[in-house]
């Protein structure tokens, strides 16, 4: 179309055919170094295969979701980083495979800019690969749309669609989900100003939902790990939830988890963090023997330490 009087060159639309390309080639070891069973990693064709077979299910369920990242590409943008936005995005995709019980297989992703910037879009794919490594996902393929015009030449979209698999009965629903509430006080820099209303109100929708049972996380003002004034929400929540209610703040002692349960408030008691300092918790609390005090400096850290080094009560008294 060339030849036409008014016909355009993809250049002269606002679109780099040689960067595009470019960009292919510098995403590519990226993309491969993603391979799982079933996917071999490479890029090129029109559209991505999988070996089913090679994924060893005997009654596979297929999952599929797609999503984006909002305005987070905002903060990317403004802040001149494009290397971790991502990683959100196969956060936000995955998130909803594993919620139903499955597993990753492989991800797309696409990519809207007003101009291809290959370092640019490069970073934003790294980032993609990083956390497709990171989840067993295989990155089999994906788009970047170069829209001159419409997008200015730093902006950008990202969004990513995934499938994931899962046997079929192995389907989490809701009377396989937990969910767990801080309802009172400060949590993750919130501090709610109307704590009952609100939380009995997620509790009777988890209610009507289902779940399989409600923790809730309620310090006091003497709480080991955060403290607060606002009262404990657990007795109005007790009157709207009807499924096992679950009560895990600063319980030490058998004394203290069975007063609860007689109370009527609590259907069962999670010690938590006593756990990792004591891993024979339960036969201390039976013979009635001290609890070790744990070192929060080793709490929740990614290894062993913590976990599974604090002596057992025969060690200990050895």
């Amino acid at each position: 179309m060339s030849d036409l009087p008014n016909g355009l060159t993809y250049a002269q639309s606002g679109v780099d055919i040689d960067a595009g390309n470019a960009l292919v080639e510098a995403i590519k070891p990226l993309a491969k170094a993603t391979r799982r069973p079933g996917a071999d990693g490479s890029l090129g064709g029109f559209g991505a295969l999988f070996d089913l077979k090679a994924a060893g299910y005997d009654d596979p369920l297929l999952v599929s979701t797609t999503d984006g990242v909002g305005t987070k590409v905002a903060i990317a943008q403004a802040i001149d980083k494009h290397d971790t936005i991502g990683q959100d995005l196969v956060g936000m995709v995955v998130d909803d495979i594993v919620v139903v019980g499955a597993k990753p297989l492989f991800m797309t992703d696409y990519i809207a800019c007003g101009k291809v910037v290959p370092e640019r879009i490069a970073d934003i794919v790294r980032g993609i690969a990083d956390a497709c490594t990171a989840t067993g996902t295989a990155l089999v393929g994906g788009e970047t749309a170069e829209h001159p015009g419409l997008l200015g030449p730093g902006d950008y979209d990202v969004a990513g669609a995934a499938t994931g698999i899962v046997e079929a009965d192995a389907v989490l629903g809701a009377d396989r989900v937990a969910v767990r509430l801080s309802p009172n006080g400060d949590s993750q820099g919130v501090d709610d100003s109307n704590p009952v209303a609100l939380f009995t109100a997620a509790a009777k929708a988890l209610d009507e939902i289902g779940i399989a049972f409600l923790e809730l996380r309620e310090p006091g003002p003497d709480g080991t790990f955060g403290r607060t004034d606002v009262p404990k929400v657990s007795p109005a929540i007790r009157q709207v939830f009807s499924k096992p209610l679950v009560l895990n703040s600063d319980y030490r002692t058998v004394e203290q988890a069975q007063a609860a349960i007689d109370s009527g408030v609590a259907d069962a008691i999670a010690f938590g963090r006593p756990f990792i300092s004591n891993p024979d918790l339960p036969e201390r609390l039976r013979t009635g023997a001290p609890l070790a005090e744990g070192n929060p400096a080793t709490w929740y850290s990614q290894g062993a330490e913590g976990y599974s080094d604090y002596p057992a009560l025969e060690t200990a008294t050895a």
